[in-house]
Formats: structure tokens, C-alpha cells, sequence
């Protein structure tokens, strides 16, 4: 299960990855900017969309009791919040993309919703029920869509992300069928009603806050910039963080390999197996954050464009927060599996508002800089809050 893991993270963030570095190429600063706030737009609202259906999927399938047909609710999920999250992203990406066909931007968000959705089912799923094939499969089924719409960047006369829309959401339809059809089948497919679904709202309460808390954390950043400094300023930003940030694959595969253990033990005898994933984690976020910064100057003369350059210094902090990010990711997940996840969002809630604090503050007058030093504040505040939160509970 855990080489699955990996394998799955590697495929996943080798194409996104790639996707990324062809579309920093070959596209403006404007359009990168806009690319990478809908992404960050729809990391944050994404949890919304399924209330806490992946963490009971994970729960049932860890335990091989299943009360939800997973096939019917990915079918009710993306049809029901899809067409929402398209008003709801468009609201917030619009002011600063108004150059931009709305068509295009609805399509591109429609298509990520879609591969959210179908990829945060299936990956719970498959973690839950030890289906390592499974796990590799989704991993690679969502990631390609978004390589293609970069590929198709590299063959086309002007560029443009209109066109990177258009062909990411023909590639997304079938690629969600596939992750459909890997999904059990039990009994017909149909539209189940929202009590059916939703029918754990407790454990799914916890779940939607913590995770919409979480990516909160991650991407919210992108989006402040967007709006007090513009889209140029988000594309500078989120490449170098996305590529610093990829040096977590190993920590998050090694995590994904524990994490039905623990659901099915509720945390307990934990202990060791945390402290594993988090010396993986911190030893792979420096060295791969490290090998990130020594290389930067090659990749912006060679790969992405030399406009990105003047960012390198940024990679030092986005280093430093990966390795705290890192290691409160993993007890995180062990409060979850210790059912303290009520103490695991107030964690969460004051860490995001105090880097909401520091963004209105540092954004304004350092730009990325600033963005660069709240996200360093949130991962920080977030990992001592967890540790006291477990300390006290000892």
C-alpha cells in the first residue's frame, strides 16, 4: 500500500507538475495568474462540495461497511455543485480576469470542480479498502487532463487560456467516467436525496470545517494577492510554490499508507508510525526544497521564462513551511483518528485568522514577500497549536 501511495503522489504531481511548468511557458503572467487562482479558488470552497462524504467513504471503507452507493453520490455530487461553484468562483476570480472570456473561465472551473470531486471520492475509497491499483489508477485518471490542456498549449499558433479551458474540460468528462466506473458498484444508480447523503452531518460538520480550514491555510494567499495586487503577482508567487511544495509527495504517500490503520484503531499505537512520517516528511521537504532553490536559476532561464527569477528568494521560506506543514499534516490526521477533531478546528480556525491579519497588512506593502511571510506565520501557529492541543491531552 505504501509504494502504491507513492506511486500514485509521483504520477499525480509529475503531470500537475509539468502542466504548471508548460502553461508558466507558454502562457502571460495574466493568464498563469488566473490559471492558479481558480485552482487555489477551488482548493478552498472544494470541501464544501462533499460535506464530509470523503471522510465517511474513508471510515466505511476501512471498515467494509459501506451505507452510501459511492457511484450514485458521485453522480448527485457533481451534478448538484457543479453549476454552483462556477457562480461562486466566477464571483471571486472575475474582478481580476475580466480580459478573460466568461465561458472559458466557467469551463475551467466546472472541469476542476468535476476531477475535485471524483478524485477526493475515489482516493478516500481506496485508501479506506486497501486498493493500492486503485489508488495509482486515480491518481494518474485526474492529473491528465490538465497535462493535456498544456500540451495542447505547446501545439497551437497564440496560446491563450481559453483554449487551455476548452481542452482541459473535454479531457475531465471522460476521465471522471473512468474514475466512476473504478468506483464499486452497488445496486442502480440514481440521484440520492442530500438526507441519504449527508446523513452523518456530525462527523461531516467536523470533517467539511477542518478541511475547508485546512485549505484555507494553504491557498488563500494566492487569492489576496490576487485581489490587492493582481493577477501578475499570483502567477509569481504560485509557481515557485508549487514547486517547493511538491517536495511533500514522499511525507503525503507515507501518510496516505497509514492513515486506514489509524481510522481503523482510532489512533491508537500511533505513535511510532507518526514519528516515521514526519522525519520522512521534514528530511524530503529539505532536501527537495533545497535541490528547488540550487536549480531555480536554470529553470527560469531554460524552462519557465526569466520573469520568474527575481522570486528565488521566496523558495527559503516556502522551504521552511513546507517542513512545518509537513509535520502538521501528520498529527492532524492523528487528532482526526483520535476523534478530536472539534480541538483540531479551533487549531485551524485562529492559525487562518491570524494569517488573514497578516496578509491585509503585509500584502498591501510587500506583495509576495508578504504572502510568502503570513503563510510561514499560518504553518507555524498551526503545527504549536497542534502540539499543545496533543501535549494536554497526554
Amino acid at each position: 500500500m505504501k509504494r502504491a501511495a507513492l506511486l500514485g503522489e509521483l504520477i499525480r504531481t509529475g503531470f500537475v507538475a509539468v502542466a504548471f511548468l508548460l502553461i508558466s511557458r507558454e502562457l502571460p503572467l495574466q493568464d498563469v495568474g488566473i490559471v492558479s487562482a481558480i485552482s487555489a479558488a477551488l482548493a478552498i470552497i472544494g470541501p464544501i462540495a462533499t460535506l464530509g462524504l470523503p471522510f465517511k467513504v474513508l471510515r466505511d471503507s476501512s471498515r467494509g461497511a459501506s451505507q452510501v452507493n459511492y457511484r450514485s453520490a458521485l453522480l448527485t455530487v457533481c451534478t448538484v455543485t457543479g453549476p454552483v461553484f462556477v457562480c461562486i468562483c466566477m464571483a471571486v476570480v472575475y474582478p481580476y480576469s475580466q480580459d478573460t472570456e466568461i465561458i472559458a473561465i466557467a469551463a475551467m472551473v466546472l472541469a476542476e470542480c468535476w476531477l475535485l470531486i471524483a478524485f477526493t471520492l475515489l482516493m478516500s475509497h481506496s485508501i479506506g479498502a486497501r486498493r493500492p491499483a486503485a489508488l495509482s489508477l486515480s491518481s494518474a485518471l485526474v492529473s491528465v487532463p490538465r497535462l493535456a490542456g498544456a500540451l495542447a498549449l505547446l501545439f497551437h499558433p497564440e496560446p491563450s487560456v481559453e483554449y487551455y479551458a476548452y481542452v482541459l474540460i473535454l479531457f475531465a468528462l471522460p476521465a471522471v467516467f473512468c474514475s466512476w466506473l473504478l468506483l464499486p458498484k452497488q445496486g442502480r444508480v440514481r440521484f440520492l436525496p442530500m438526507r441519504e447523503l449527508f446523513a452523518d452531518r456530525k462527523a461531516g460538520g467536523y470533517s467539511t470545517s477542518s478541511s475547508l480550514l485546512s485549505r484555507c491555510s494553504d491557498d488563500m494567499d494566492k487569492l489576496f494577492l490576487g485581489f490587492m495586487r493582481g493577477a501578475d503577482e499570483v502567477a509569481l508567487y504560485s509557481i515557485p510554490y508549487r514547486l517547493t511544495f511538491y517536495a511533500m509527495i514522499p511525507g503525503r504517500a507515507l501518510l496516505s499508507s497509514k492513515m486506514s490503520g489509524w481510522y481503523r484503531r482510532n489512533g491508537q499505537e500511533a505513535r511510532g508510525e507518526a514519528l516515521s512520517v514526519i522525519v520522512g516528511t521534514s528530511l524530503s521537504g529539505c532536501v527537495l526544497s533545497g535541490i528547488v532553490y540550487v536549480t531555480w536559476p536554470y529553470l527560469c532561464s531554460e524552462v519557465i521564462g526569466i520573469q520568474y527569477a527575481s522570486v528565488q528568494p521566496l523558495i527559503l521560506l516556502f522551504g521552511l513551511a513546507v517542513v512545518l506543514r509537513g509535520v502538521h499534516y501528520t498529527l492532524g490526521e492523528l487528532m482526526f483518528a483520535k476523534m478530536m477533531m472539534g480541538r483540531r478546528n479551533c487549531v485551524q480556525l485562529i492559525a487562518v485568522l491570524s494569517g488573514i491579519l497578516a496578509m491585509l497588512v503585509l500584502i498591501p506593502s510587500d506583495g509576495i514577500v508578504g504572502a510568502g511571510i503570513s503563510t510561514l506565520l499560518i504553518e507555524s501557529m498551526t503545527l504549536l497549536g497542534y502540539l499543545g492541543v496533543l501535549y494536554a491531552k497526554r
